[in-house]
């Protein structure tokens, strides 16, 4: 009965976080990124730092005129296409970059 319970819990955390992470889209764009926190140009972008949480590492991202930050999972930078967007896009000195190679992406 106990390994039941433990199974179910451990399926229930394990699904709520998929369907989490479904929905973390993140595009990137000539103009600037859209997460499903809000859109940010560039250039509005103030600050990006990493954030090395053991669940769930990430690169918040405030922008000018953003009510929340930007939340950038550490998992879609591991193949390094998303470096190489945001160093195309938003240019190779961006702060965003800065973020990413301190993250280790």
């Amino acid at each position: 009965m106990l390994a039941g319970l433990f199974g179910f819990v451990t399926l229930s955390l394990w699904s709520s976080r998929a369907f989490r992470d479904r929905r973390r889209t993140v595009s990137v764009m000539e103009s600037g990124l859209q997460t499903p926190e809000g859109y940010c140009a560039w250039d509005a972008i103030t600050e990006a730092r990493f954030v090395n949480n053991p669940d769930d590492p990430c690169i918040l991202v405030k922008g000018r005129y953003l009510a929340r930050d930007l939340v950038i999972p550490l998992q879609i930078t591991e193949d390094g296409s998303f470096r190489r967007l945001v160093e195309q896009y938003g240019g190779e000195g961006h702060r965003l970059v800065d973020a990413l190679v301190s993250a280790g992406a």
